[in-house]
């Protein structure tokens, strides 16, 4: 092997190793060259863990949900577990359904790490998979954390939870389920104690291996537009012609806005009416809060897309994060009026984190709706067509489940307590003598 090809493969295997050691210990990492014996035993790793997380904890946990059903305190103690629980096994098995049309975006990594490059580039790529693996090592971190406060204090008598549970035996165990066996005995209690331990360890690598899988492509890709970007600005120094035709190639896939590419002919207005079918309901949300990256956009408009982006962020940070945030250290110390509180707080944070976060990084997602749009609006035969509709279609049942979500969420949060009635824990000392939305000072 060739210095650069291996300097090459030390690169790669350092940028995905953090990943890669979690997604296959779990049988979901991508391979490219795989026997039938290998292919099985992945599968078969992944189909034990599935079955271990419904059956040692999702089903145990869903049939202590139904033991408690309409009190709210002991629902939210347990939907705080089992909730996570349900998007974990929902991302095994989409990333294992999916997992052989990820094969090609692994080669791809790994083609770009293993080719030859300037001491520029690979610095570039260097530091984007440098991000990639701080994230995942604070997961990692994150991951400990859970598990000491989940597995390690409960053996010592100290539990996060609300313990008094009618679906809770005598002795502590980590998460609140309801077994068909007494697991106060030994030595179910002990053997009971292990395998929820391994479950959620099991769980844990699993939600946050796959995420990160998405965040180390993600970064991969910012990589290689950073790249574009450098070889770009110095074009006019390119005498090699292939390296030209490159850039071409690689800056037509990126840099194609949908005012180049769709003339108004019968098939490009069709599928002009495709493009706008498909993104309609996503930009009606994120277009009426100033957050949808428009290509074309004079500085009026500009100027009024961050006017109402700025609204939206101060109008959740001053209207709802601070005062949350104020009646959550008045409330310190009590267990069950802070869960009470951070079911707003939290989400309101991380809503406000979102918002930033596109509104800084809204320019860089333009080219990506170029992309789409370009996509959309090429000439494709009936076939490609459907296959593009139906994709499409799925998504925008997605996102009307979710507005469904929010409807649901607008009756119990904001309409019911009109008439005096709270899904909240409404003896709260920060709670005024009326009820208000959510618990705030």
């Amino acid at each position: 092997m060739e210095s650069p090809k291996y300097n090459g493969y030390q690169d790669f295997e350092w940028a995905v190793k953090l990943n890669r050691f979690i997604l296959n210990l779990i049988g979901l990492w991508p391979k490219t060259v795989q026997n039938s014996r290998q292919r099985l035993m992945c599968n078969f790793r992944v189909l034990v863990i599935l079955l271990s997380l419904t059956l040692g904890l999702l089903i145990p946990s869903i049939h202590s949900l139904t033991r408690i059903f309409g009190d709210i305190i002991l629902m939210l103690d347990n939907l705080q577990y089992t909730l996570p629980l349900i998007s974990c096994l929902i991302r095994i098995v989409i990333f294992w359904w999916k997992k052989e049309a990820i094969i090609p975006v692994v080669n791809m990594i790994a083609e770009d790490w293993l080719k030859v490059k300037s001491a520029q580039d690979r610095s570039v790529m260097i530091k984007r998979a440098r991000s990639a693996r701080i994230i995942i090592t604070f997961a990692f971190c994150i991951m400990g954390t859970g598990v000491f406060y989940l597995i390690v204090l409960p053996i010592f008598g100290i539990s996060m939870r609300d313990t008094t549970n009618i679906t809770d035996p005598g002795r502590l165990i980590p998460l609140q389920t309801y077994y068909i066996y007494d697991v106060t005995n030994s030595p179910q209690y002990e053997l009971t104690y292990i395998s929820q331990s391994i479950y959620i360890i099991v769980g844990m690598m699993s939600y946050s291996g796959i995420d990160n899988f998405l965040g180390l492509l993600v970064f991969h890709i910012c990589g290689q537009l950073e790249i574009l970007k450098n070889r770009l600005s110095s074009f006019d120094k390119c005498v090699n012609s292939h390296e030209i035709r490159i850039c071409i190639i690689r800056h037509m896939q990126i840099d194609t806005s949908p005012e180049t590419t769709f003339d108004m002919n019968s098939s490009k207005y069709t599928a002009y009416r495709d493009f706008k079918w498909a993104v309609k309901l996503n930009r009606f949300t994120l277009d009426f809060i100033g957050l949808w990256p428009k290509t074309a956009q004079n500085p009026r408009q500009k100027l009024m897309c961050n006017f109402r982006a700025l609204v939206a962020f101060l109008t959740i940070s001053f209207g709802v994060l601070i005062p949350s945030i104020h009646s959550f250290i008045r409330i310190y110390g009590d267990v069950m009026l802070m869960i009470d509180n951070l079911q707003f707080t939290l989400p309101a944070t991380s809503c406000a984190a979102r918002i930033m976060i596109f509104w800084w990084k809204k320019e860089a997602i333009i080219p990506i709706i170029d992309m789409i749009a370009e996509d959309w609006g090429k000439s494709k035969n009936v076939q490609e067509r459907n296959i593009m509709i139906r994709r499409a279609q799925t998504a925008r049942i997605i996102i009307t489940c979710a507005y469904c979500i929010m409807g649901v969420a607008c009756l119990f949060v904001i309409i019911l307590p009109i008439f005096g009635v709270s899904t909240r824990l409404t003896p709260n000392i920060t709670d005024p003598g009326k009820f208000s939305i959510y618990p705030a000072n």
